[in-house]
């Protein structure tokens, strides 16, 4: 099946490399010799954050577009990240992410794992480890390269959930002029994956163009 023929027949395509799902068993769970078992456990996590039953809700805490009980189903979900049809490569992000050990002796706050999320989109990674803090959106970045979101999606699990505020995603700098609503939120106050809070970002960037490139 080549690329092509999945692009027509899909809504929208996660491109996940084997690389980056490599670097986060080594990196952030620890795994010394991770097996292909441990990296399509990953990605496998990172689409759970994405696909599992959760609810609707405004970027503010208090209200706005999108809010109220409405359960996200799954054409809600390629509706709000493809709202262009011609651009269907996807990126997943995740945060926290970290052995099931140290779990239980880390403390997960709002605010701290939204401004992670916030910088690893505009640097593009799909990791934690070694964030570029310098990069904002709006400049040259200092020589950096700035990524360019066209939509994107956060899906927010663990207490909190519901009032977290999610304001710095939505920052407009981020996003082209002409996207109507370039971000949607989702809430669930169930804990995944052990974690008191958690966050997945589904965007529809740059980040997924070079590794496509890089086939052709």
């Amino acid at each position: 099946c080549s690329l092509s023929t999945l692009l027509n027949v899909s809504d929208g395509v996660c491109v996940v490399q084997n690389e980056q799902l490599h670097r986060a068993c080594v990196g952030a769970l620890k795994i010394k010799r991770p097996t292909f078992d441990d990296m399509n456990g990953v990605a496998a996590t990172q689409l759970a954050g994405v696909l599992l039953p959760s609810v609707a809700r405004g970027v503010t805490p208090a209200g706005g577009a999108g809010c109220g009980r409405k359960l996200m189903l799954l054409h809600d979900v390629s509706r709000g990240a493809c709202c262009d049809p011609t651009m269907r490569l996807l990126s997943l992000r995740s945060v926290p992410m970290m052995p099931q050990t140290s779990v239980d002796f880390t403390t997960f706050a709002w605010p701290g794992l939204i401004k992670r999320a916030r910088q690893m989109l505009l640097t593009g990674t799909t990791l934690e480890e070694g964030l570029d803090w310098g990069v904002e959106p709006g400049g040259d970045g200092g020589g950096r390269v700035v990524t360019r979101c066209l939509a994107a999606m956060a899906f927010l699990r663990g207490k909190g959930a519901e009032d977290a505020d999610v304001g710095a995603l939505s920052d407009p700098r981020l996003f082209p002029t002409w996207t109507p609503s370039p971000l949607s939120v989702s809430h669930s106050g169930a804990r995944f994956c052990g974690y008191d809070a958690s966050l997945t970002l589904l965007s529809n960037c740059q980040s997924a163009c070079p590794p496509i490139g890089r086939m052709l």
